[in-house]
């Protein structure tokens, strides 16, 4: 009796195991058909948000890219880098107040572009060209920030400043 028992046993558990496996695998397949491919690539950052740490823009986005441009809502950018980006995706490039966009530039052209809204739990990218209304250009190799987690209201997301390009990541 107690053998029989636990194979019973035995033989849930691995079916409770095989289930939440197979539940895994297809709710990531299912979830993200319909979702909105620029907010899947900000949540490819979000792993390497943490409070005090810093990470390194490379990371979350490996493919080629030689620089990356902090652009926000309202700054003063040449024609040819307006051209440039509504070229790219019209739809990206036309922010609202509290979005930004992260430009990453390869060889004069851009790669990739990448929208963020200050809300719960994203990033917010602070740099020193915020003073001078210019998007700030940082090269591939300098791209590390420090994440500082904000707390405004009933929002939180995570102030990101540039680190210095000695630090250690």
């Amino acid at each position: 009796m107690k053998k029989a028992l636990q194979t019973i046993g035995l033989t849930l558990a691995i079916a409770l195991v095989s289930l939440v496996g197979v539940g895994f695998v297809f709710s990531h397949v299912f979830t993200h058909a319909d979702a909105d491919p620029n907010e899947l690539l900000a949540r490819k950052l979000l792993p390497y948000l943490r409070n005090g740490q810093t990470f390194r823009l490379v990371d979350a986005y490996p493919e080629p890219w030689d620089t990356v441009q902090v652009v926000g809502g309202g700054e003063m950018l040449t024609d040819w880098t307006w051209r440039t980006l509504h070229a790219f995706d019209a739809g990206l490039a036309e922010m609202q107040a509290g979005q930004q966009l992260l430009v990453f530039w390869r060889e004069g052209e851009v790669s990739r572009m990448v929208r963020f809204a200050r809300g719960i739990g994203m990033p917010w990218f602070v740099t020193q060209s915020d003073v001078a209304q210019v998007g700030a250009i940082i090269p591939r190799d300098s791209a590390a920030f420090r994440a500082t987690l904000v707390q405004e209201g009933d929002m939180r997301y995570y102030t990101c400043v540039p680190e210095s390009p000695a630090v250690q990541v």
